[in-house]
């Protein structure tokens, strides 16, 4: 087992951001994608579908993900029924956080948990 005294850590630590201090800076710019992400999604599904041929592309919905699943139309509805009843009494279940969406430790500074959240099913 290894013990690090708050003495060595924080050589440590003052050595490795001194020796990150030195390193030249570099941007980190984000180029947006020449092409829109709808039209980047229907060529993937067209690929898929070479992949696999499975379901015909022009059926499906290049922006949602169950289009990519490349399951069978029984074992979906199974897992959408599931999905239905599972969410059925989901206001009911247990939930850790507060009627306000925080938990209840003070220390943590997330988000609040969005109630009431639905899957959208068609």
């Amino acid at each position: 087992m290894i013990a690090v005294t708050p003495e060595h850590a924080w050589n440590v630590n003052t050595t490795f951001v001194d020796f990150l201090s030195r390193l030249p800076r570099h941007r980190s710019d984000l180029n947006p994608p020449e092409i829109p992400i709808q039209e980047r999604m229907e060529i993937a599904l067209q690929k898929l579908f070479q992949i696999t041929g499975g379901a015909d592309p022009e059926s499906l919905d290049p922006m949602c993900s169950l289009s990519f699943a490349s399951l069978g139309p029984d074992i979906a509805k199974a897992q959408t029924d599931l999905l239905r009843r599972y969410i059925k009494d989901a206001d009911h279940a247990f939930d850790p956080a507060s009627v306000e969406g925080w938990t209840l430790r003070r220390s943590v500074q997330f988000c609040p948990i969005v109630r009431g959240c639905r899957v959208c099913l068609e």
